[in-house]
């Protein structure tokens, strides 16, 4: 009774803005976590996973993990499976899921407790945390079984939609289908075989919301045509401003001469970042852009699930012309009917990609990636230019646009390996400045400044009237750009424009900009016996697996390091590129030729190995397409440095081979 109370309490607590103060008060000490673990085993399966994810919401990392060591203290002290679970749960949802992945994944680490070791928390806990490391064939298989036991828990915190995502990562549409589908469809479904009806229902739904969406477009669209073909694409990547454009522009590469009329549905403009709303300006350039507010519409984003059709349908279409005199309405005469197609095309970055790189590489195939590409609308060319006019920035004199992705960027942690140190560029900086250049540095007002005193130097963040709305501008306009595989370079990717990927990572997503030159990160690896680290060459990084990493937990768990470029490879990179412009024939070398063979042998393995892969959607490499070079001067000075293997420290998160972990006591995983 007393848990049941402390639950109904502490619930009314975190709807208070006070409260969640106290919350955070109370789980820094002993006392207070152990009130709760004891609460929240009380409580029904569905509320333990609420409570716990809220709890652990409000935690810091280290008392996260000092709440998941309290919940272990007191199953091992009771011997008891009810607070095993808790310690499963407050493990997946706090920052130490590679600690709780190992956890998870070994059936005699916690052999010592009473109670069921594979109850449906454990394996929730599975699921959650191998969605967390992008282990996509393991979270696929947890959230089987617990949709197979508990079919409606997953529906609670939208789990059906990281099921679906990872299905459609495993390259299993049908699958992630029908994960979507058990998020929305809560009719009473036979056991036997519920797929077909799934479907069904799903598609119904989906296809009623896009006809609302679509309906007040329907006229002007149709005009007089007796048959129209219309192609419909969902966005909502309001925050991520590399998907906000990549995403229609692949969509469009691919697919925009298959249909008359285009739309793109979403979120409402007002929920992107100012960033991510200059896309949709740009891609509303090419089709219409609609706001929906229908859940299921704006989570098909993130899904591959292929293309539906809709129709075809048939339109008879009378435009209002107001009231007569009598107060009735007027309409026009009906017009010729119309036949209307509309195919839903629901596809992801990912998958997009993937298409692209197959196609381009089929020799029987005409479509070619970089064969097209967006271009501004006239207000962007306009703001750009009053704005370049008032700041003194000389449109007729070449520049460069620099971005520099630093800790700042999203404060994402589980992508801190993209950050590098922006003091390595200066002389980079100076060179371009001395050879006549204007630098234009984009980002926001978080960015570090440098010591730079030159006119043609511009920080544009601490300038006044500079907004995210200006940066495809400056990068159309751009010589080249300097980027780092971070939101910006997006537009340099969409627009055609020369890129200079500088601490470039190898990852399989990578399609070159039609000019694209690369100073990468260094890759070393750890060895937990000596205490060594050893550089890794690009094809060894390969096949170490690293172009599939997408977060700093599988750099951690495979004992991987990056480091940054120094600022004498940066400043070589810089004078490469410039080579390269002003002469575009210029000749590869022998350490780029080795460097494009060895992509192109990882390309034909990832291509040969299809659904063996641990990531299926990853087939392809995008590098591997024409237009992507090394560096030459900074292949050339790592290759006389010849690999290095010296003592330093072991990558944050990482541990001596041959110990298990447990939750680490101090200092949370990188998160």
């Amino acid at each position: 009774m007393f848990s049941k109370f402390v639950a109904h309490f502490g619930r009314e607590l975190y709807s208070r803005k006070y409260g969640r103060s106290a919350i955070r008060l109370a789980l820094r000490s002993g006392m207070g976590r152990r009130a709760a673990i004891h609460a929240i085993s009380r409580q029904s399966a569905p509320d333990q996973r609420i409570l716990v994810r809220k709890l652990v919401e409000l935690a810091k990392p280290e008392t996260q993990l000092q709440f998941a060591e309290n919940a272990r203290k007191i199953a091992s002290k009771n011997n008891q499976g009810q607070y095993l679970d808790i310690y499963w749960l407050i493990l997946a949802s706090s920052a130490a899921v590679e600690s709780a992945w190992e956890l998870l994944s070994d059936p005699d680490a916690t052999s010592h407790i009473r109670g069921p070791n594979s109850t449906l928390n454990r394996v929730y806990a599975q699921a959650i945390t191998a969605f967390e490391l992008a282990r996509y064939k393991d979270a696929v298989a947890a959230f089987l079984k617990v949709q197979d036991r508990e079919p409606d828990e997953l529906r609670l915190n939208h789990d059906y939609l990281k099921a679906a995502y990872s299905a459609s990562k495993v390259v299993d549409k049908d699958l992630a289908l029908q994960f979507f589908a058990r998020q929305y469809v809560k009719n009473e479904l036979p056991k036997a075989d519920p797929e077909p009806l799934l479907r069904h229902f799903i598609l119904q739904r989906i296809s009623h919301d896009t006809l609302t969406t679509l309906s007040p477009h329907l006229a002007s669209a149709a005009a007089d045509q007796k048959q129209l073909r219309i192609g419909v694409f969902f966005l909502s990547s309001t925050e991520a401003l590399g998907h906000a454009i990549l995403d229609p522009y692949h969509f469009l590469a691919l697919h925009r001469r298959r249909f008359d009329k285009i739309f793109f549905i979403g979120p409402a403009r007002a929920s992107y970042r100012p960033g991510s709303r200059t896309c949709i300006d740009i891609v509303d350039h090419f089709g219409a852009y609609l706001e929906t507010a229908s859940d299921p519409l704006l989570n098909l984003s993130w899904m591959g699930l292929g293309s539906f059709e809709i129709g075809p349908l048939d339109f008879q279409i009378q435009v209002h012309r107001g009231q007569d005199e009598n107060n009735q309405l007027s309409w026009s005469s009906p017009r010729k009917r119309t036949s209307i197609s509309i195919e839903l095309v629901v596809e992801h970055y990912w998958s997009l990609l993937r298409e692209v790189v197959h196609r381009s590489l089929d020799p029987e195939d005409g479509f070619r990636h970089n064969a097209w590409h967006l271009d501004l609308p006239r207000s962007l060319e306009q703001m750009g230019t009053e704005f370049c006019h008032g700041e003194g920035i000389d449109l007729e004199k070449p520049f460069v646009v620099l971005h520099a992705r630093d800790r700042h960027y999203h404060n994402i942690g589980k992508q801190s390996y993209r950050d590098a140190d922006i003091r390595n560029y200066i002389p980079a900086i100076q060179h371009l400045l001395k050879a006549g250049y204007q630098v234009l540095r984009i980002g926001d007002e978080s960015i570090s400044r440098l010591p730079i005193e030159s006119d043609s130097y511009y920080e544009l963040p601490f300038m006044d009237f500079y907004g995210h709305h200006l940066d495809p501008f400056f990068i159309s306009r751009a010589r080249f750009m300097m980027g780092c595989q971070s939101g910006p370079c997006a537009y340099a990717r969409a627009f055609g424009v020369p890129l200079l990927s500088v601490n470039a990572i190898l990852h399989y997503t990578l399609l070159p900009a039609p000019m694209e030159m690369a100073c990468f990160k260094r890759y070393f690896r750890a060895d937990g016996k000596n205490k060594q680290v050893e550089e890794l060459d690009i094809e060894q990084a390969l096949e170490a697996g690293v172009a599939h990493f997408d977060n700093s937990h599988q750099f951690n768990i495979a004992r991987i390091e990056l480091r940054d470029a120094s600022s004498e490879e940066i400043l070589a990179s810089v004078q490469d590129m410039i080579d390269w412009l002003d002469k575009p024939s210029l000749r590869e070398t022998a350490l780029q030729k080795s460097f494009r063979k060895a992509v192109a042998r990882h390309a034909a393995k990832l291509a040969k190995k299809g659904y063996q892969l641990d990531l299926p959607i990853g087939n392809f490499l995008g590098i591997a397409l024409p237009g992507y070079r090394l560096s030459p001067t900074v292949a050339a000075m790592r290759q006389k440095q010849g690999p290095s293997a010296a003592k330093a420290r072991r990558p944050a998160g990482t541990r001596a081979k041959g110990k298990r972990a447990g939750p680490p006591r101090r200092a949370a995983a990188d998160a």
